[in-house]
């Protein structure tokens, strides 16, 4: 079996945006907190690109969960994917067009042959202040 070449990999890569129906906003995330220790973020969009958004599975929901040490009924859970060339890490947070953040659990790494990027997705299912 041949590998993909360069060229196969790029118009691969290239193609599948093509299916990526929403847009998102890659943010960095700086947290302060005042004299009483509550905790404001500002966020600074780092990029903003084609993606798809959906619903994490039954098993990527309790991975996801158990990662974070949440009960699945205190966190909405999301799976993102992205152009290859996306740089995006656990660092970061997304937001979404509906205006949401979400925070990031895991990304995968830039393998040669993978087509897109993916990343585990969650929010607390409660109000946060947010600064722009």
């Amino acid at each position: 079996m041949q590998l993909p070449s360069v060229t196969d990999m790029k118009f691969m890569r290239d193609e599948v945006q093509k299916f990526m129906p929403d847009i998102v906003s890659i943010v960095s995330v700086a947290i302060s907190r005042d004299r009483y220790g509550v905790e404001t973020k500002a966020y600074t969009v780092v990029s903003t690109v084609k993606a798809k958004v959906y619903d994490a599975s039954g098993s990527e929901r309790q991975l996801i969960a158990a990662l974070v040490n949440e009960g699945t009924d205190t966190i909405e859970t999301s799976k993102l994917d992205l152009p290859y060339a996306t740089t995006i890490t656990t660092d970061n947070e997304v937001l979404t067009s509906d205006g949401k953040y979400w925070q990031i659990v895991s990304t995968n790494s830039t393998q040669t042959f993978t087509a897109i990027r993916q990343a585990l997705l969650y929010r607390h299912l409660r109000n946060q202040v947010v600064t722009q």
